[in-house]
């Protein structure tokens, strides 16, 4: 049974239940929007509409209390208008259902993108901030319905790490540049959050932190830690490198270690000339390995078919005990830089040693030459002054 009135919240109070069945109240100023009255009382508003096909389509659009009655025909006026357009809104409303959320799209990047991809060190970031904060926020949510302001809610939870909430808005930004390539959605949520501004940290030791670090390692049970130590800072190259070092990169007649591309930051094959204190300690290394458990890494984990990944609790403990507790494992390469700019070597040396693509990258060490500028540019002062100075005549 169906009637035609305008709904209003006196007439949907007041209607009865039909004896069996439901019954329908059409209303007269929106096409399409009705209330659905059952026998056992129960009152919806609902719209139909016919879809492109001509196929009758009816959608609830919510209980009578938990909506309005005016609100339920708002609704229903925008979806007459999205009919009137071509669309069909319960197909949507379906396919909209079905569509991926963030949580799928954080385990498709894991999956696709970032373990073939990246490396371990890398990997591990990116599936701590999506296990911290990504998944816990929005998680939930559509992926076609992420909006700016969603981004910068996650973003607003390391307002007091302002170098790590750039490193999650990277994420989500690669995250969501994926998403359109895979036609999850057209756009990219992340565009026009403002990044917070960073400052490059260097904290080089200084002579007096080695000596004390070196003496602690001396007498340190675990060496082959304090030789990764040792090495890192021989070598100025990243962590990874060194723990992932295999003896057939090491060209011990040569004194060169080639850095296979897959280990290197910027993903190219890198020949670096060792120093003799550096092949000393390989070799040492070398000669008094572990023959009973060969491996083709320097620095063999537990599995000898695989490296060590990590000596993040040696150095929190070493370092106490000498004295450097602010001192991070990644602060050995600008202590290699620093002593070689105190031995002479040049800004494109050092760049060269510590695998820097781009001279932009070395020139943080320039303030290192201040002094030799300064005395370089009172010699141009001597030499323009001895130039310009009027000769004395008697």
């Amino acid at each position: 049974m169906a009637t035609n009135q305008k709904i209003t919240k006196r007439l949907v109070d007041q209607i009865p239940a039909p004896e069996k069945d439901q019954s329908f109240v059409w209303d007269t100023d929106v096409k399409g929007f009705g209330l659905r009255i059952t026998a056992t009382g129960a009152k919806a508003y609902v719209f139909q509409y016919k879809n492109q096909s001509g196929r009758n389509r009816r959608m609830t659009l919510g209980k009578h209390g938990s909506i309005t009655a005016d609100q339920a025909r708002e609704i229903a006026r925008e979806l007459y208008i999205e009919v009137r357009k071509g669309k069909d809104p319960l197909a949507d409303k379906s396919a909209h259902r079905g569509a991926p959320d963030v949580c799928a799209l954080c385990d498709d990047y894991i999956t696709r993108h970032a373990r073939p991809k990246k490396r371990p060190r890398s990997l591990e970031g990116d599936l701590s901030l999506i296990e911290r904060f990504i998944k816990p926020e929005i998680g939930a949510m559509k992926v076609q319905d992420v909006e700016l302001r969603d981004i910068e809610k996650v973003a607003a939870l390391l307002s007091d790490k302002p170098t790590t909430a750039n490193r999650l808005v990277a994420l989500l930004s690669k995250m969501f540049n994926l998403a359109k390539s895979w036609k999850w959605r057209d756009t990219n949520p992340t565009e026009g959050w403002q990044k917070h501004q960073e400052f490059k940290r260097e904290r080089p030791l200084s002579e007096e932190e080695l000596q004390r670090l070196y003496r602690v390692m001396e007498e340190h049970p675990n060496q082959t830690a304090c030789n990764i130590v040792r090495l890192l800072l021989l070598t100025g190259a990243r962590r990874g490198e060194v723990l992932n070092m295999c003896w057939k990169d090491l060209n011990f007649e040569k004194g060169v270690w080639t850095k296979p591309a897959h280990n290197t930051k910027q993903k190219r094959t890198e020949h670096l000339p060792l120093s003799e204190g550096a092949l000393s300690l390989l070799k040492h290394i070398r000669d008094t390995r572990d023959e009973s458990a060969p491996s083709k890494f320097v620095f063999p984990g537990r599995v000898p078919e695989e490296p060590i990944t990590t000596i993040k609790t040696f150095w929190g403990r070493i370092r106490k005990e000498a004295d450097i507790e602010d001192a991070r494992l990644h602060d050995l390469r600008h202590t290699t830089a620093t002593v070689m700019a105190g031995a002479g070597a040049s800004l494109p040396m050092i760049g060269r040693q510590l695998g820097h693509t781009q001279y932009q990258t070395t020139l943080r060490y320039a303030h290192l030459y201040q002094d030799d500028l300064r005395q370089s540019a009172n010699s141009l002062s001597n030499a323009l002054n001895s130039i310009t100075k009027p000769s004395n005549e008697n």
